[in-house]
């Protein structure tokens, strides 16, 4: 098979991604979204629990009307899926043109729309399975570190690739050539299997409810006897321990190989969309491919000018092959001495399949929310480098706690605020804070002695832990910076002037960039003072271009009540530096906040 040098398909989750940051990476302060159903429960927890002791006068809330009776359980959890009798907005049913808008802007919104905008991998819908809220952190956080054991595991697929499948390298010169070489290896990944029986590293490319996809099959093989020419597709996955996986890793096995077997599917049934293909991924079918690719083919036996070609030899080449076999193989190995630990054969599940592509969709087209690993599957959480931060183990962020000391007759309010959260089955981090939350505004004009702090500073940062945050600069961005710093210079505006220069376009200012620093900083910690920053401006930065800034605790010291603590900071394009120095700022200690205790 060819194989580009810019190019590398990995079929595992999260496994063939090196990142050589360190494992305990910390976020911006999350941000819990709540869905509107968990809203109007929280609502009715304050509308009952101010009914509930309705000896407790002057409560601040004005958003609702309600009675002063106490409502059921069974009543609040209807009142949450309804709005308040109060609220102005229209019924669901009444606002079809509201809810189209909103999906809209989900879509806009939504982690496919803003990182796979030419698609999924097979990886993409496996991982999302495993752990939604892992992929979560993986697409905001950044990219999960590559252990020993899955390096181990690339090397060996590699190894078995090498036994059978030949790799030479192409130049390629447009989208169209890069294109033009994926049909192509599957072309003689496909002539390999019907004319020798096996072939490895497919590279698949599909369109699965509604959206595209790729992946790489490890192994296919064709059966033996000429009675059955359904091929058999391969799964091989390596193991640290002498030992098989538990369910949930074969669950998530099968549900790779389910989806190239409906991959595989769909293009010899012909339902392969070519025409929405050039127009999704903005290709000119009648694009002439590079000298080097069109020799390829003429020596392959399927002499090819254009992607066009291309596509009608992919098109014929998948109307030779028969439906993969309804049974799939999982085979693993001993990563030691490759020795076979055992094999799990098992049938095609079309339905199966079909639900868990449509629940991971979801996911992705921001129609709801990441979900945590079920309660029963939390070992996961041991193997995962954001479990540090994540609430399905921690109960509440690290990043952000809150503290309230109660009375014993603010005791029994916190208690019926939470029954009827429980009731209505809210998420344990969003039941949390907003207890907090809807107590101060039940208790905080009324009750003495209430008493608050939100812990900060050092209390919460560690020596280190790296925060992060990713912003795309626009040229109003580059405008509204130019006017400030009254710096004019063509470069940042003129695009010949910038290519002049040795540039390929115009530039977004350097200091512009590196504000990222104290933003990331300051946003932490509120009430932060810089006291220093060095810079090296390594590459240029263009307009458009995704910059993702980190800071880094090297060392933090108490000085006088206050932190003064020491940063490593960065900024990435493309995981390549763009800006690095260091940072010196003085963070808040913790402070008291005293309620108002006036009646």
């Amino acid at each position: 098979m060819t194989e580009s040098p810019s190019e590398s398909l990995s079929d595992s989750p999260f496994n063939r991604n090196i990142d050589d940051k360190k494992n305990d990476i910390v976020p911006e302060i999350p941000i819990e979204i709540v869905s509107e159903e968990e809203m109007a429960l929280l609502e009715a927890a304050l509308v009952s629990a101010r009914a509930s002791f309705s000896a407790i006068p002057a409560i601040r809330c004005s958003t609702f009307s309600f009675g002063s009776n106490a409502r059921s359980i069974k009543s609040i959890t209807a009142l949450s899926k309804r709005r308040l009798s109060g609220c102005s907005e229209p019924d669901i049913e009444d606002s079809g043109g509201l809810k189209s808008a909103q999906k809209k802007t989900r879509m806009a919104d939504s982690f496919l729309h803003r990182f796979r905008k030419k698609g999924l991998s097979v990886t993409d819908i496996t991982a999302t399975e495993w752990c939604e809220k892992q992929m979560e952190f993986v697409l905001l956080v950044g990219k999960r570190k590559v252990s020993k054991a899955m390096k181990k595991g690339s090397a060996r697929h590699a190894k078995l690739e090498e036994e059978v499948v030949k790799k030479f390298k192409v130049r390629i010169e447009s989208i169209e050539d890069r294109w033009a070489l994926k049909l192509l290896n599957f072309i003689t990944g496909v002539n390999q299997l019907l004319f020798e029986g096996l072939t490895r590293e497919l590279p698949l490319i599909g369109f699965a409810q509604g959206v595209w996809m790729v992946g790489v099959i490890d192994e296919i093989r064709m059966p033996v006897t000429e009675t059955i020419r359904n091929p058999l597709l391969v799964d091989t996955k390596t193991r640290v321990k002498d030992t098989l996986p538990a369910e949930p890793q074969r669950r998530n096995g099968r549900l790779q190989l389910m989806c190239y077997k409906y991959m595989w599917d769909d293009l010899v049934a012909d339902k392969f969309p070519f025409n929405n293909f050039f127009d999704f991924f903005s290709l000119n079918p009648h694009h002439i491919l590079s000298d080097e690719i069109r020799e390829m083919t003429a020596n392959s036996g399927f002499p090819a000018e254009t992607l066009d070609d291309v596509v009608r030899y992919y098109r014929n080449t998948c109307s030779m092959l028969s439906p993969a076999h309804d049974q799939l193989l999982l085979r693993y190995e001993l990563q030691k001495d490759h020795s076979l630990l055992g094999e799990d054969e098992f049938a095609y599940d079309s339905d199966w399949v079909k639900n868990q592509i449509q629940g991971c969709l979801e996911f992705w087209l921001g129609e709801r929310e990441a979900s945590y690993t079920p309660e029963e599957e939390r070992w996961k959480c041991g193997f995962c480098q954001y479990s540090s931060v994540c609430p399905a183990k921690n109960g509440v962020s690290r990043c952000v706690k809150t503290r309230i000391f109660y009375g014993e007759e603010n005791n029994i309010v916190v208690k019926e605020i939470n029954r009827i959260c429980l009731a209505g089955n809210l998420r344990d981090n969003v039941r949390g804070p907003f207890t907090t939350m809807l107590t101060r505004n039940l208790l905080s004009v009324n009750v003495p002695c209430l008493r608050g702090f939100s812990s900060a500073a050092a209390s919460f940062l560690r020596t280190g832990d790296t925060l992060k945050l990713s912003r795309i600069f626009t040229s109003e961005d580059v405008l509204e910076y130019s006017k400030v710093s009254h710096d004019s210079n063509p470069l940042h505006f003129d695009s010949e002037s910038a290519r002049n220069a040795g540039f390929e376009d115009r530039l977004v200012h350097g200091m512009l960039v590196a504000a990222l620093f104290p933003k990331i900083i300051s946003s932490h910690f509120p009430g932060a003072i810089y006291v220093s920053q060095s810079l090296h401006f390594r590459l240029p930065v263009y307009i458009g271009e995704e910059i993702v800034g980190e800071v880094d605790a090297t060392n933090i010291r108490e000085q006088k009540n206050r932190y003064l603590v020491k940063f490593k900071t960065a900024c990435f394009k493309n995981g390549a530096i763009v800006i690095d120095g260091e940072a010196m700022a003085i963070l808040p200690a913790p402070a008291v906040e005293q309620a108002n205790t006036s009646a």
